[in-house]
């Protein structure tokens, strides 16, 4: 799986603005989209580092302002590379209160005004689930997207944004004119020689004056580091270790300690460890290198997150021919599917089906088939809910009185036998009587006047008397 998708997918540009004690406070987000049309709804991407995550937080209501490729690259700059805690980003830039709701109406295409469903919590960011209370088009511009931004106005996202990813600007050597130059504050990169603009030259995006800009150096270094994420296999190209504690992968949002290092092995001939320790997970197959039982008892799989009693040693089968055994033990969950490979009479009591939670109850055995030929049963029982369509396979009238339907829990009554029809043709009856429940649409197959009078629909409930003949 190639995880570098994830750089083809689409972004936009916004400004967030709320209130805190009746100050202006927003920032920059490049993740806003619609849930559902009725009622409007729609989700925000905020880094929880933000000064403005927590005021709406604690506000309950935000607007949305939506960047057009007109606005004036000084909002992304104001907005996008400092904090609300410390500056008043509206300063210099048109804006109006809606809604009592500070707005940036600087050649916006729209607005917003929303209030806070709910926070989901997603690592480093909040998912702000938000209704739409008031919205407007304010002009006909062109919406500025992520790649208009970057290809366009040549800025750079925030260490905020979700699709930040710190670059390596170390060492800084002597060189003769560099054909571009970067600006440390916000990321511009200019195109041509800067020396040559005058003294008084600015950042088109953030205003810092020229000694801002560096070269960008195209020398390769001397030395490549490189270190992987061992969960998503994301690349970072420089030192890891001069990161923060606080970096997380970009892609996976994985802590600093899921990286390792590309080791250079260009001329070594690296020798073969005589055993590679690997387990995988028996949920979800994620595979672990190295050996396991060293780690924490409080470890659990990154991807699906069991703990290490999920974990199964891959055994080294280079050269070795392992005998197949006697009998291979599967077992098959029922409701979902699931398999479970090995003798599932040894699992504990409350043992459960790790993807639908059904209990021990509903594992069967799946039989060793190799070389033996089954003969087919004279006849397949087949039992099929009425309600759900959940089919039963085996002889139902053998269960409890007290089973009811894995999906749907209606009682044994709603299970009828799904007769075999191989090599016998079932005359069609000339006429089928069919009557409809008028409150929910429940169709009944059959003369329903047969039924007793305490007889309700099975989906709603109602009586006999909501029943009308189709």
């Amino acid at each position: 799986m190639k995880k570098t998708a994830l750089m083809n997918l689409s972004y936009g540009l916004y400004t967030i603005g709320t209130l805190k004690y009746g100050r202006k406070v927003g920032c920059i987000v490049n993740t806003v989209f619609q849930v559902t049309s009725e009622p409007a709804t729609i989700c925000v991407s905020m880094n929880k580092n933000n000064f403005t995550h927590d005021c709406i937080k604690e506000n309950g209501k935000f607007s949305v302002s939506i960047l057009s490729e007109e606005t004036n690259p000084a909002v992304i700059s104001s907005f996008g590379f400092s904090s609300s805690k410390d500056k008043e980003k509206y300063e210099g830039f048109k804006y109006e209160y809606v809604s009592k709701m500070p707005v940036v109406m600087e050649n916006m295409c729209g607005y917003l005004i929303c209030e806070v469903i709910s926070f989901v919590d997603a690592g480093t960011h909040s998912l702000i689930l938000a209704k739409v209370v008031e919205s407007d088009v304010t002009s006909d511009y062109k919406p500025m997207t992520y790649e208009y931004y970057h290809r366009v106005v040549k800025g750079k996202a925030p260490k905020n944004a979700p699709t930040y990813v710190k670059e390596d600007n170390s060492e800084e050597k002597s060189a003769p004119a560099a054909k571009k130059y970067y600006c440390d504050v916000c990321g511009y990169e200019y195109d041509g020689d800067i020396t040559k603009e005058p003294d008084d030259y600015v950042c088109p995006l953030c205003k810092m004056d020229k000694s801002h800009f560096k070269p960008v150096i195209e020398e390769e270094p001397a030395e490549d580091l490189k270190y992987y994420c061992d969960v998503c296999g994301y690349e970072y190209v420089g030192d890891i270790t001069k990161e923060s504690d606080d970096y997380v992968c970009p892609l996976c949002g994985m802590d600093k300690s899921h990286f390792h290092k590309v080791e250079d092995k260009k001329e070594e001939k690296v020798e073969e460890p005589a055993e590679d320790l690997k387990y995988y997970c028996d949920v979800c197959g994620y595979e672990y290198v190295g050996d396991i039982t060293k780690e924490s008892d409080d470890y659990v799989c990154p991807l699906c997150g069991m703990d290490k009693s999920h974990f199964h040693k891959v055994e080294d089968k280079k050269e070795e021919k392992v005998e197949e055994p006697a009998e291979d033990l599967k077992y098959y969950c029922d409701v979902c599917g699931y398999e479970y490979v090995g003798d599932i009479t040894k699992e504990s009591d409350d043992y459960v089906c790790p993807l639908c939670g059904m209990d021990k109850s509903h594992f069967h055995k799946v039989e060793d088939k190799k070389e033996e030929k089954v003969e087919e049963p004279v006849e397949d029982l087949k039992y099929y809910c009425d309600v759900c369509g959940y089919e039963y396979v085996g002889d139902i009238t053998k269960e409890p009185d007290d089973y009811v339907c894995p999906l749907c829990a209606v009682d044994k009554s709603h299970f009828h036998k799904v007769e075999d029809k191989k090599e016998e043709k079932v005359e069609e009856t000339a006429s089928e009587e069919v009557y409809y429940c008028d409150v929910c649409g429940y169709e009944y197959v059959g003369d329903i006047t047969k039924e007793p009078d305490d007889y309700v629909c099975p989906l709603c409930a109602v009586d006999k008397s909501h029943f009308i003949k189709k």
